[in-house]
């Protein structure tokens, strides 16, 4: 069922963002790269469900192979056996399967229209700007867009045309960490990570994960240029002049500046000394992302909740309505003209199932015709029920007397059945050869 799916996979993302915010603090403390943390359980979030399902769709062994006796070879018109196995009618959550599929392509479709328009509306800007040598590179200058890196194939800086009158050395910080947004690729990560999300739009926790993303990325940069000899109050002084101008660029743009909030956790990192005791605080954010990671995986996956459902569900109620709407069973009919009616195996010479609980049937099948008097021998000439209980239900002499009872609570209109050995007598001989004639092949008519 969708809806379960749908569910697993939120509470899946939710999980996998609390062991990355643990691991996150960690590699922190020790000044280590964490955007990958964040791209891992972007693709994590995406990929469990769909592993599951495929995983479930693989075959379990060789499929079973069911042996049917040939017919007798007498004159009498032999048709088709019928096996009936009553199975419970669809639960709410599986008619919503449609309207949530439709729902789905629709929300996707939607963000990637609006995606794709971005990236037109940026080509057609892109064409405008102008291209000119500086700080010992080309770049991009534009009306009001940047300082950003532009592009997937071939990355490139953006500037707008007011940081030309900076200062030298803030112009040349600017540049610097343009460049290191260039030479790691966090154009192409950023646009990876949009479009993942878009393939599951209604997961929150996704949507939150690519603003982390986002953040990391620019964290990252930040610790790289500083690593390059840069004075960290002067680069930040200059992130705090940079962010009053501008905003951010998007969430597919690597840009220098971000919204205030990530701004200020950059502007932390960036001032903040390293902690003591940092060894037992990565000690302590390590062990929290164990244990999440630990109930993500001992969380019930869609297919163990389904059949807990099924399980508790009341399928039998409605196979013993079904019996009794298509079975006409006569209580005081002779032995010769009665059903043949097995719970568990065991042959049952009453006909009630007041006294059973529908909770208590697993399934029932019905076996009709030349099928029925080959497994079952002339007894079953009539047909035969056969009522499976569930394991945990001990079979009483009340019980199984309480099975056929209940069948016979309501008669039905049906067809009388006829042992093999007597020949039927047809009433309407042209209308079988017609149809027999269009419907079957020469070797069968």
């Amino acid at each position: 069922m969708i809806a379960l799916w749908i569910s697993y996979t939120v509470l899946i993302s939710v999980l996998l963002s609390g062991a990355a915010l643990g691991l996150e603090k960690a590699l922190r403390l020790y000044g280590r790269s964490a955007r990958w943390v964040w791209a891992g359980v972007i693709a994590g979030g995406l990929a469990t469900p769909v592993a599951i399902f495929s995983l479930h769709l693989l075959p379990n062994g060789p499929a079973s192979v069911a042996v049917v006796p040939e017919p007798p070879s007498v004159g009498a018109i032999l048709l088709d056996p019928l096996v009936m196995a009553f199975t419970p009618p669809a639960s709410l959550l599986e008619q919503l399967d449609g309207p949530l599929m439709i729902l789905w392509a629709a929300m996707t479709l939607v963000l990637l229209l609006l995606v794709t328009g971005g990236a037109l509306r940026l080509a057609r800007q892109r064409k405008g700007w102008t291209r000119r040598p500086l700080d010992g590179d080309r770049v991009l200058i534009s009306a009001d867009f940047g300082p950003a890196v532009v592009g997937l194939r071939h990355p490139e800086i953006v500037l707008p045309e007011w940081t030309l009158g900076m200062a030298p050395e803030d112009l040349h910080l600017v540049m610097l960490h343009e460049r290191e947004h260039q030479q790691a690729g966090d154009t192409q990560l950023l646009t990876a990570g949009l479009l993942s999300v878009l393939l599951m739009p209604w997961n929150l926790a996704l949507w939150w994960q690519l603003r982390r993303l986002r953040g990391a990325v620019e964290v990252d940069c930040d610790a790289r240029v500083l690593r390059s000899g840069v004075s960290g109050p002067e680069y930040g002084a200059l992130l705090l002049r940079m962010g009053e101008r501008i905003s951010g660029m998007g969430l597919a743009v690597a840009a220098l500046t971000e919204p205030k909030s990530l701004l200020e956790g950059r502007i932390r990192m960036i001032t903040e000394e390293k902690p003591r005791g940092r060894l037992v605080r990565a000690a302590v954010a390590l062990g929290l992302t164990a244990t999440v990671l630990a109930v993500a995986c001992e969380t019930p996956t869609p297919l163990v909740v389904q059949e807990e459902l099924d399980a508790s569900a009341e399928p039998a109620a409605n196979a013993l309505g079904i019996v009794n709407e298509m079975i006409r069973i006569t209580p005081d009919a002779s032995f010769e003209d009665r059903l043949l009616v097995f719970v568990d195996g065991e042959v049952i010479e009453d006909y009630d199932l007041s006294e059973l609980s529908p909770d208590a049937i697993e399934r029932i099948e019905v076996i009709k015709g030349w099928a029925a008097v080959q497994i079952y021998g002339e007894r079953a000439a009539n047909g035969v029920v056969q009522i499976f209980l569930k394991s945990d239900q001990a079979v009483t002499t009340g019980m199984v007397d309480a099975v056929v009872r209940t069948i016979s609570r309501k008669v039905a209109d049906g067809p009388v059945f006829t042992p093999m050995t007597v020949r039927p007598e047809i009433t309407n001989k042209a209308a079988v050869i017609r149809a027999m004639e269009q419907e079957y092949p020469q070797t069968l008519r």
